[in-house]
């Protein structure tokens, strides 16, 4: 499965551009097999979520969800 993304650093680009947060906002970031994993504080948590899901990225549609823990 193609990543839309390049690397952390795209992925986190991608993120400041859709939410209109800082990169500091971020906790962790990984990216592994097409799959991204972004750390948040729990009040930014739905915006992160919101803001790339059902978009477009590099030709590819994104999608994002909460993972409970």
């Amino acid at each position: 499965k193609k990543n839309a993304f390049e690397d952390v650093d795209a992925l986190r680009a991608c993120l400041v551009y859709m939410s209109g947060m800082d990169e500091e906002d971020f906790g962790s970031v990984d990216l592994t097999g097409g799959k991204a994993v972004v750390e948040a504080r729990k009040d930014f948590l739905y915006d992160i979520v919101e803001a790339p899901n059902n978009q477009e990225w590099n030709g590819i549609k994104l999608t994002a969800r909460v993972n409970p823990t």
